[in-house]
């Protein structure tokens, strides 16, 4: 297990997390990530403004771990925000004290006109929800809350750099602008000219197939498909002209046929074995339980209990290492004005 040692690098800081009661709780989350690394990295983050209900519980223990609740307004914490060294908000600027670096998250770029959106909407815009699923079938949501939390680092990252540069400064995130940036190829190969990737459901490349017991995603390289062939041992794979690449991707669902029937006969062990003697990046899908039991994360510490109002509940700690070092997330707050 890797060391865990008392000095984080954000000891000494103070973070203000400030949401509203019309702030979307896609924003609400983005807001509430930063700070949650930031508490972990060692900040005393305050947080203000009303409890959302629109949370559940584990997703409020997780976005809470580590942090403090404060009653009061803004007006009424004045004193207490200016002496902080960022605030993280989906506030208006002139809501928000002028000392502090003062980073805010929104849905849409700053100056866009104003339009009903929330981060399932904007994951369509950007062109995330292209990229997965079946044509024939309408888009689907994607598991989580992807976008909503790479916004929230996204924050982070910007609020990192303004405490790095000294003492105030201020950042904008949109949700709208990380998706699109997450999206990017697709952009750049619509610029090039090409067709960028879209849902190609049983055609695609690279899909998730059905084994003996359970489910492994076909992820291979140009150089993994004589492997992969030997893995499966089918003749019908031994066609010509399926050794070029761009042959392969137009009969999508013909190799993805195969393969399924091959890996039927297998156990997720055996074809994890078979890919690990190869280096094929062929993986398994693993429940939430084999997840948090995994010899991997278990060796590097990654999974921890924490303490809630419900009692114990298992979390993960932001996913860096400082050096040699991890940080494990804080308890959370049992009510208001409790301290972590």
């Amino acid at each position: 297990m890797e060391p865990v040692n008392s000095r984080k690098p954000l000891d000494g800081r103070k973070i203000m997390q400030i949401v509203c009661e019309d702030c979307s709780i896609s924003v609400v989350r983005s807001v509430y990530f930063c700070c949650r690394i930031a508490a972990d990295l060692g900040a005393r983050v305050t947080c203000i403004g009303p409890a959302r209900q629109d949370l559940d519980a584990a997703s409020h223990a997780f976005l809470m771990a580590g942090k403090r609740v404060r009653t009061g307004s803004i007006v009424d914490l004045e004193t207490e925000i200016g002496a902080a060294d960022a605030v993280v908000a989906c506030c208006e600027p002139d809501d928000l004290a002028k000392g502090p670096a003062v980073i805010r998250i929104g849905l849409l770029p700053e100056g866009a006109e104003p339009q009903r959106a929330n981060g399932f909407t904007l994951m369509a815009a950007s062109g995330m929800l292209d990229i997965v699923g079946d044509d024939k079938r309408q888009p689907l949501k994607l598991a989580g809350s992807q976008l909503d939390y790479a916004a929230g680092l996204s924050a982070y990252t910007a609020m990192a750099g303004l405490l790095a540069g000294g003492r105030g400064g201020s950042a904008y995130v949109s949700l709208l602008d990380v998706g699109i940036w997450l999206n990017w190829k697709s952009l750049v190969v619509a610029h090039g000219g090409g067709v960028p990737p879209s849902r190609k459901g049983r055609n695609s490349e690279w899909q998730v197939l059905r084994c003996r017991d359970g489910w492994i995603a076909m992820v291979y390289r140009e150089g993994d498909w004589a492997a992969l062939k030997r893995l499966v041992d089918d003749p019908r794979l031994d066609e010509p002209e399926l050794d070029i690449r761009a042959n392969r991707r137009r009969r999508g669902a013909f190799i993805a046929d195969i393969v399924e029937q091959k890996f039927l006969t297998m156990s997720r062990a055996d074809i994890v074995d078979f890919a690990k003697r190869n280096r094929v990046p062929l993986g398994p899908v693993l429940t939430l339980e084999e997840i948090v039991e995994s010899p991997q994360y278990t060796q590097r510490a990654f999974f921890h209990s924490v303490e809630t109002a419900d009692g114990p509940l298992t979390m993960p700690r932001v996913p860096v290492r400082w050096g040699d070092r991890v940080f494990p997330p804080g308890p959370v707050p049992e009510q208001i004005g409790a301290e972590p």
